[in-house]
Formats: C-alpha cells, sequence, structure tokens
C-alpha cells in the first residue's frame, strides 16, 4: 500500500515541482486538450465509447461484489476479524483506501497528461499523451523519476501480486501436517490460523 500510494504521490509532487503547476491547472488543460475530459458523459450505449460516468459506476458496482464475496484476501481479511463490529470496520477502512487510492491515481492521470502535454518530446516517437493511454505511467516512472527510484515502484507490482499467492501456505500446511483432517477441524484450525496471524 505505501508503494502504491508513494508511487502515485510521486507523480502529483514531481508534476507540481516541475511545470509550477498544481491540479486546478491540470483540469483546465485536459479540458482545453478535448472536451472529454472536462465532461464525460453520463451514460451510453455506444461500445465504442471508454468510459462514462454510468458505466464506472456500474463497473464500481459489479467490482464491489465480486470482490468481496470472492477474493481469497478480502475473505480472509472477513474470517480473521473477532466481530461483525470489527469486520464494518474493515470494510470501512477498505473503503476509504478504495476512495482515497482512486482519487490521488486520478489527480496523478491528470498530472501525467498535463506533463506530457507541456512536454512531448520527451514520450517515445509516434505517441501522444492521449495515444500513449496506460503506457505514460511506466514510462514516467522509467525515464522521468530519479535512477532506481521508477525502479522500485515498478518492481514493486509483480512483488504485491504475490502477497495474496503466498497467503496460501499457511491453511495448506496445516492440512498436510495434521494428516489430512476432517473439512470440519480444518475449517477451525484455518480459523485459528487466521486469527494468529492477524
Amino acid at each position: 500500500a505505501l508503494m502504491l500510494f508513494g508511487g502515485a504521490l510521486a507523480i502529483v509532487v514531481y508534476v507540481w515541482f516541475d511545470t509550477g503547476a498544481g491540479p486546478l491547472t491540470w483540469w483546465q488543460a485536459a479540458g482545453e486538450h478535448s472536451a472529454a475530459h472536462a465532461q464525460p458523459g453520463w451514460f451510453s450505449f455506444d461500445p465504442t465509447k471508454r468510459i462514462t460516468i454510468g458505466t464506472a459506476l456500474i463497473a464500481g458496482f459489479f467490482w464491489q461484489i465480486c470482490t468481496h464475496c470472492s477474493d481469497q484476501v478480502v475473505l480472509q481479511r472477513y474470517a480473521s476479524t473477532p466481530s461483525l463490529a470489527a469486520a464494518r470496520n474493515s470494510y470501512l477502512t477498505n473503503v476509504a483506501a478504495v476512495l482515497a487510492i482512486t482519487s490521488l491515481l486520478g489527480i496523478s492521470g491528470l498530472g501525467l497528461l498535463y506533463y506530457y502535454l507541456q512536454h512531448p518530446d520527451r514520450l517515445p516517437p509516434g505517441l501522444t499523451p492521449t495515444t500513449a493511454g496506460d503506457k505514460l505511467m511506466p514510462h514516467f516512472y522509467a525515464t522521468q523519476l530519479p535512477v532506481g527510484f521508477g525502479g522500485l515502484i515498478l518492481a514493486n507490482f509483480p512483488s504485491a501480486s504475490i502477497g495474496p499467492v503466498r497467503s496460501l501456505g499457511p491453511p495448506r500446511s496445516a492440512w498436510m501436517v495434521q494428516g489430512r483432517p476432517t473439512i470440519r477441524s480444518a475449517c477451525r484450525r484455518f480459523a485459528t490460523i487466521l486469527r494468529q496471524a492477524a
């Protein structure tokens, strides 16, 4: 989480100091560059329209439902809480973190757009700030940040994805050590391990 927030914040701080302009200026420049940046559509059935406010809300709703009902990491977090109140607090903490990182990533995206509108020569040949899309952030990390800092952030992405896989180890170990116990006792042991880990 520290690297996720730190990496997005690094973009905001770097662009702010490098250009001398802040998020309000970035927003105005994005609106001047493309009206869709300043006034996204509310909803559209046109499949070629990349995003609207309505489709973002629908996608967010289903993402939350799917994540909180089937994601192994989230379910472990809820299973390890001692009470319903603690589970509720865990969920509210997650909501606050998601809103914070979504806002920070949105601001960093505006910053990247503004930065490369001001410095199109710093993009790879043949790319513009709008055609580069998701390539802007890794390119920025690799070329604009001090040596080592961008690599640290980029190396965090694969290491963060290993965390959920690694957390499968304790339940599997408990199952093997106890000689393949019954499902009920395995569930009790799994719950105990989760509580001890928390």
